[in-house]
């Protein structure tokens, strides 16, 4: 007598389909896992060799257009003397902005080589990155551009194919302005669930610097902190992730 009739078989052929249709995606969800790992630790081992570019933010149209309104001909001297300090107070907000972009990245980064450039350049960077200006930590241009693989930090990027302003938020890109994939920490932020307090910054930059208190202007010092903890982090702990 066949144990296996035709329901009995038919029964069985059904059950072998159900438990391979979950094993196959554990394998396939574990494969890509692997490959972004992967992904991620080489993206990693070409920053440790390579240089961070990181972007200054310009403001470059409302600072003209500050200027230009506060010497038109037709204003009367009360509105020419309200927007010459409004461009001041821009002008010296961009100038508090660009300090602790280059302190925080020159002092509390050290994960890879740093150079600087400004957002106006970033059309010329991904065309023509050799006949770009780039800058080092007090904002001398230099006469040699980065070497070895290019990443860029850049604050506030907002993404082609995403509808939400990202804009509290430094991001690492290669070198065309592309994201890159997780693991790998792309996205430099805090939020209710990683609040800012677990990042103290070192009492040395905060006296040198005659830093009392952590204020919003602050927070380049404090992105480039957590960049650098969580990159060394990544390294250190993927298994892959070696020189």
């Amino acid at each position: 007598m066949n144990l296996f009739t035709n329901p009995t078989l038919s029964l069985y052929k059904t059950i072998l389909r159900l438990k391979l249709l979950f094993i196959f995606p554990l394998f396939s969800f574990s494969a890509l896992c692997q490959d972004n790992n992967e992904i991620a630790c080489n993206h990693a081992n070409q920053l440790k060799n390579g240089s961070l570019i990181v972007v200054l933010e310009t403001q470059s149209k409302k600072l003209a257009l500050l200027e230009k309104l506060s010497i038109k001909p037709s204003y009367s001297e009360k509105e020419k003397i309200k927007y010459a300090k409004l461009y001041k107070s821009e002008l010296d907000y961009r100038d508090t902005l660009w300090h602790y972009t280059t302190l925080g990245f020159t002092q509390l980064y050290h994960y890879s080589k740093v150079f600087f450039i400004m957002d106006t350049s970033l059309r010329c960077f991904i065309e023509h990155p050799t006949t770009c200006k780039y800058y080092n930590s007090i904002l001398q241009p230099l006469e040699s551009v980065p070497s070895g693989s290019i990443y860029v930090a850049q604050y506030g990027h907002i993404f082609e194919n995403q509808g939400t302003n990202l804009s509290d938020a430094w991001y690492v890109m290669d070198n065309k302005l592309r994201r890159l994939s997780s693991p790998f920490p792309e996205q430099i932020k805090f939020s209710f669930f990683n609040p800012s307090f677990f990042y103290k910054l070192p009492k040395s930059i905060l006296k040198e610097n005659h830093i009392k208190s952590i204020k919003s202007k602050h927070k380049p010092l404090l992105y480039a902190y957590k960049l650098d903890k969580l990159l060394n982090k990544f390294y250190k702990k993927a298994g892959r992730c070696s020189d």
